[in-house]
């Protein structure tokens, strides 16, 4: 299977069918292509928008421009009732199906019981059309080459050669319903044509005796293997031995061998191979009766892959199990999805036998080989149930389902000649359940605060079907992708075909964040429906309009340390603005001081941020000047972000005492800002101090990953200074004192 991204055209609608995790990873960083008006905006809407992100059991249609919803998967469209049917009624059939040089296929139907219960010697086939119908005049019966005995309850594979290739049919029931070892095998000719004359006969491996019989068995060829698998013996008890034998070129069988035994004893079970363009080949037991007092059948499924040598490694079993018990159904593998076809489910009469068809993904992802990369999912449904029928594949897709017993109109059950077929090649007709998509992660490149998430989808049910969305919000990508996910909320359902815009609010803790992700998750419970993600995107604040303000430390003058510590020091911190236009917070103006107990609370970087709406206007924005003072930090301050590490007297770094806010300085001129702070060691010390811009009443914006907002210059020299040794004084200036605010 080539479980990657797979184009399927059909019109004008693109699917890209992301099957399982793909090559483009959940942490592809971009920064999308940011528009400004009034607001800033990141929208994702286009196939090329999407494609970045990591697709799980969701696909992208092109529609307009791009949409995310649940991918189809399982049969192409609903089964067709063929209006060819066997020339008889047949239970307990085998069926194959041989490809010609020229690409014709026949199928083979052998043996069987007929609606008395015997088993029989006919031999039908049929040829298929490239559509996958079959050919006029539908099934003929082989005359010239029936089976030497009778058989039911039987198994046939065919092993191709450059001349054609050789049939062979496998135990079963025989006359007076006498279970047998033989195996009968003839050469097919190279047109799929069984030759006249009389069968070659073999001999079932000894399990556990030599020639033990076998019937609710199963078969197979892989790589000039015969292999026979579990069944039941003459007396009804299933085993689970499996053993091959190598092919001669004349047909004949060598020697069997032993190879690993299935887990649990089998019959009335079902087998596939899963042939795996890059893991190897992989073989499948699924379900069945494990004893003959089994009145439901098994929901297990174990798994195993084949050595270079052809034998088979250790069963796993699948962690995904069938949903319900079974036994008498078949199973196929088409392009790396498992086929799970009708079988009995432990009922009473026709209400046991059921028309499920299961779908089941195979993982190729590493780790995971071989596993399901999703729970079974329901498909399209045979049109009425089937037992003990028989299943092939053609090589374009095309299941073929034949015979087997039916539900009669009393409530009983009665064998049938009818044959369904369907397509699996394409795009499936039945929605996944369930699937998530995980958007990249978007870059903002800026921290101003985000308004708010918008998301357009389109959920044509009022019930039946969910999208949630999720989000999650980072400065770097390390924190991002351990970070757990955050529910906004479902959107509407019963949306118009168009879609409807729902809008959400993200926690005040995020809203600063850069780094951006979103997850949105499907539910469905229509095999015809699926939710669509039509469009998401983040709204944030401008930056503010450039200015010539700029701000710096001129000077720190500090104290001398002496005494007991912890020791008290009254630093004072000189700032000017040496751009050209005055600095004026319109909501706080210099000349009115801001009391401490209303001042807003400058947070530490990691902490809670206590978020107040920004107005509307941009223009009405206020802004804020912080000045923080540092005590011989290690390392030395390279941004202005986070707060400095001034600290009270019992040694803490509060938030409140280690900055002070500004609200106001006139072009060309200074102020002197008096912190007091605490060190905690007696001697010499180092002191820096800083200067930073923020918008909004909050300390949002500040320096951060997008840079000082208001000032011109935005570099280390301009914005901190430092080191600066203890004793040292500012000189007498004559310049701005305001009033002194401790924060």
């Amino acid at each position: 299977m080539r479980n990657q991204k797979r184009l399927l055209l059909g019109g004008s609608a693109l699917l890209l069918a992301a099957l399982i995790v793909l090559c483009f990873q959940p942490f592809h960083l971009s920064a999308g292509s940011e528009v400004c008006n009034g607001v800033c905006s990141i929208t994702e809407t286009t196939v090329s928008d999407f494609v970045q992100g990591a697709l799980y059991y969701t696909g992208i249609r092109n529609i307009g421009d791009g949409e995310v919803q649940l991918i189809p998967v399982g049969l192409t469209s609903p089964w067709y009732l063929d209006p060819y049917t066997l020339p008889a009624t047949r239970v307990g059939l085998a069926a194959t199906i041989y490809r010609a040089p020229d690409g014709r296929e026949t199928i083979f139907a052998i043996g069987g019981f007929d609606n008395l219960g015997a088993p029989q010697a006919e031999i039908y086939t049929a040829t298929t059309t490239i559509t996958g119908a079959i050919t006029a005049p539908g099934w003929q019966t082989v005359t010239h080459s029936p089976l030497d005995i009778p058989l039911g309850s039987t198994q046939a594979v065919i092993s191709t050669t450059a001349s054609g290739g050789y049939l062979y049919v496998i135990g079963g029931y025989t006359t007076d319903l006498i279970v047998t070892s033989t195996i009968l095998y003839k050469a097919l000719n190279l047109n799929g044509a069984l030759p006249s004359g009389a069968w070659s006969p073999a001999e079932l491996p000894p399990s556990p005796a030599p020639g033990d019989p076998l019937y609710w068995h199963q078969a197979f060829v892989r790589n000039g293997y015969l292999y026979i698998v579990a069944g039941a013996d003459t007396s009804g008890n299933p085993g689970n031995a499996i053993y091959r034998a190598p092919i001669q070129a004349n047909g004949a069988l060598g020697d069997w061998i032993a190879d690993t035994p299935s887990p649990i004893t089998r019959g009335a079970f079902a087998s596939a191979i899963w042939h795996s363009e890059n893991n190897g080949d992989w073989l499948y037991l699924i379900g069945g009766i494990k004893n003959k007092f089994d009145p439901a059948g098994q929901a297990q499924v174990d798994y195993a892959n084949f050595g270079s040598g052809g034998a088979l490694g250790s069963f796993d079993q699948l962690a995904s199990a069938l949903p319900a018990s079974r036994y008498g159904h078949t199973a196929v593998q088409s392009g790396g999805v498992l086929f799970t076809i009708g079988g009995d489910q432990g009922g009473s009469g026709g209400t046991a036998i059921t028309n499920t068809v299961l779908s089941g993904l195979i993982d190729s992802t590493p780790g995971k080989v071989g596993q399901l990369a999703y729970p079974w999912i329901t498909t399209n449904p045979l049109g009425e149930g089937r037992k003990y029928h028989a299943s092939v594949i053609s090589s374009i897709g095309e299941i073929y389902v034949i015979g087997g017993f039916g539900p009669s109109g009393g409530g009983g059950v009665e064998p049938k000649n009818t044959v369904y077929h369907g397509g699996t090649a394409g795009i499936g007709s039945t929605f996944a359940p369930a699937g998530k998509y995980e958007s990249r992660v978007i870059n903002r490149a800026n921290n101003r605060a985000i308004i708010d998430l918008k998301v357009n989808a389109t959920l044509t049910r009022t019930t039946g079907m969910t999208l949630t969305m999720q989000y999650r919000a980072a400065n770097d990508l390390a924190a991002l992708l351990g970070k757990g996910w955050t529910t906004l909320g479902n959107m509407d359902t019963g949306t118009p075909t168009s879609g409807l815009t729902q809008t959400f609010q993200i926690t005040t803790t995020d809203r600063t964040f850069s780094l951006l992700q979103y997850r949105a998750l499907y539910t469905t419970e229509n095999n015809a429906y699926s939710p669509i993600l039509n469009a998401f995107q983040v709204n944030y604040y401008p930056p503010p309009t450039p200015t010539n303000i700029d701000f710096t430390v001129v000077d720190i003058g500090t104290p001398n340390a002496n005494g007991t510590a912890p020791i008290s020091q009254t630093i004072v911190v000189r700032v000017s603005n040496i751009g050209t236009q005055n600095f004026n917070n319109p909501a706080s103006p210099l000349a009115r001081p801001l009391a401490l107990s209303s001042a807003p609370a400058r947070p530490k970087s990691g902490s809670a941020l206590p978020f107040v709406v920004p107005r509307a206007s941009p223009s009405a924005i206020s802004y804020y000047v912080w000045v923080d003072v540092y005590i011989d930090p290690s390392p030395a301050p390279t941004a202005a972000y986070p707060a400095g590490n001034c600290m009270d007297w019992t040694g803490t770094q509060i938030p409140g005492v280690q900055y002070i806010q500004l609200y106001g300085l006139g072009a060309g001129q200074s102020v002197d800002l008096t912190f007091q702070c605490y060190v905690t060691t007696t001697g010499t010390h180092n002191y820096y101090a800083q200067v930073d811009t923020c918008w909004d009443a909050n300390g949002l914006d500040c320096s951060h990953t997008y840079g000082l907002v208001m000032e011109k210059n935005n570099n280390e020299a301009n914005n901190i200074k430092g080191p600066v040794p203890s004793g040292h004084a500012l000189p007498a200036s004559g310049r701005l004192f305001l009033p002194l605010i401790l924060r």
